[in-house]
């Protein structure tokens, strides 16, 4: 999914995706809602002030289970202005 977005935004790694049992693209509906936290904070993320406006980014949004699951980890790092986009729903 970077090089969807390399050309358009100045892309910093914060989370580290760790795998799931099965792909998303493999799941139903009741499936993805129900996967747990799959996301990671990097070292990198305590490094960025808190007021620094974070933009998650995704290809598909299908439940939205994986921005959710990003989003919440901003906010529990403290972060309050942060943002999704998809390319796709």
């Amino acid at each position: 999914m970077y090089e969807l977005y390399a050309d358009i935004f100045d892309l910093k790694l914060l989370l580290k995706k760790n795998d799931a049992d099965k792909p998303q693209a493999q799941k139903n509906r009741s499936e993805r809602l129900k996967t747990p936290q799959t996301f990671l904070p990097l070292p990198e993320l305590m490094k960025i002030q808190k007021n620094q406006r974070i933009l998650i980014l995704d290809d598909i949004y299908t439940t939205g289970r994986t921005l959710m699951h990003a989003y919440d980890i901003f906010l529990r790092a403290g972060f309050k202005n942060i943002c999704t986009f998809s390319l796709s729903r």
